[in-house]
């Protein structure tokens, strides 16, 4: 009777979601970006792009999406459309900028069998774009001989060299697997490191119609504790399936976008030890969580939590939402958690307000 339950609940809720009568938009994994330098072979083709919302369809058919007031009405346009991913609840659409867009301000725009959506802010830029793959020694970061993603802080590789505005496209050839920058993650971004700046943030997305794996794929400890750790500020994650005993991502620094991953803790018999904080723990000034799947939790510790907001954010506060929270067995501990007890914020400094809306959490 209780499976039946859940059946019905989430039909009704995906058919609820698939009766809008126009599409609506609800975020993008990037808010600016270059409209040309893709590729020496496609110069005038920029940055992809991944939107997502409802009411798209299934296919595109005589559909398009609208930048900066160009329509984009071709297939080469387009790397995917109406996918669900990564969860089941939202469609997305991955499309390429080109150098027929006005520079400056802007929106991004829907428009579904004569019905245009609501609008989302979108600037074109100048900006670099690179591509990664788990091995390529000696990459140069371009399309057809990516950065080596291990080969991070040696002479001049990629990590050392990133500037605010880059862009930086990890293909799924193979999954992601070893530590970089001296740290114990797949992914490091050292407080030192180079950060974006508001309006050039640093992103690492994954390729258009890809999906790039990290996967920690031992038993959680001290020396490989955790997927991703991002301390500088003003970067973007998007695209990603990231799979690890511990922490799936760790948000520190300020002002970084987290779209639209696939977050998953895998527990090992030899590894029960509990995290104490969430599979996304947060903590800092500005962040931006949204769409993402966060799910395999299986500690059944009420001191774990699927996403946990740690720290003090006395500037501006997280914004959290449409994410999809399930398959989490911890116990009696609360799925999404807000802790700023104790030393974590100075006694004289005041949280600003999070926003926290529209999360699916499936107990």
């Amino acid at each position: 009777m209780i499976n039946h339950i859940k059946t019905t609940l989430y039909l009704l809720l995906l058919l609820s979601i698939s009766a809008f009568a126009e599409p609506v938009l609800l975020f993008s994994d990037i808010e600016s970006g270059p409209k040309s330098g893709w590729s020496n072979a496609e110069p005038n083709k920029g940055a992809s792009v991944t939107i997502w919302g409802y009411g798209f369809g299934a296919s595109r058919g005589q559909s398009y999406v609208t930048v900066n007031g160009v329509n984009l009405q071709t297939e080469s346009d387009y790397a995917n459309w109406g996918e669900n991913w990564p969860s089941p609840f939202y469609q997305r659409i991955t499309f390429w900028l080109n150098n027929q867009m006005s520079d400056g301000a802007g929106n991004i725009k829907v428009t579904i069998n004569g019905e245009t959506s609501n609008a989302l802010p979108f600037t074109i830029r100048e900006g670099r774009i690179f591509f990664m793959e788990s091995d390529n020694p000696g990459g140069d970061g371009s399309i057809n001989e990516p950065f080596d993603f291990s080969d991070a802080v040696v002479g001049t590789r990629w990590l050392n060299n990133m500037q605010a505005g880059d862009i930086y496209y990890f293909k799924d050839t193979a999954k992601y697997t070893e530590k970089i920058n001296g740290g114990n993650s797949h992914l490091w971004l050292r407080h030192t490191d180079p950060s974006g700046i508001s309006g050039k943030p640093i992103a690492f997305l994954a390729y258009p119609n890809q999906k790039p794996f990290f996967q920690v794929s031992s038993p959680r400890s001290i020396n490989f504790t955790k997927a991703t750790d991002m301390s500088n500020s003003y970067s973007v994650l998007s695209g990603f399936t990231v799979e690890s005993p511990g922490y799936a991502a760790d948000i520190r620094g300020s002002f970084h976008r987290v779209i639209g991953n696939d977050f998953l803790v895998k527990t090992y018999e030899s590894d029960l030890s509990i995290l104490q904080t969430g599979v996304i723990n947060i903590g800092g000034d500005g962040h931006v969580v949204l769409g993402n799947k966060v799910h395999g939790l299986q500690s059944g510790n009420r001191f774990d939590h699927g996403i946990y907001l740690n720290g003090c954010s006395p500037n501006e506060g997280i914004k959290l939402g449409w994410n999809y929270v399930f398959d989490n067995d911890v116990g009696r501990g609360p799925e999404i958690v807000v802790n700023h007890e104790a030393d974590r914020c100075p006694s004289d400094v005041f949280l600003k307000s999070h926003f926290i809306f529209n999360n699916i959490v499936w107990c």
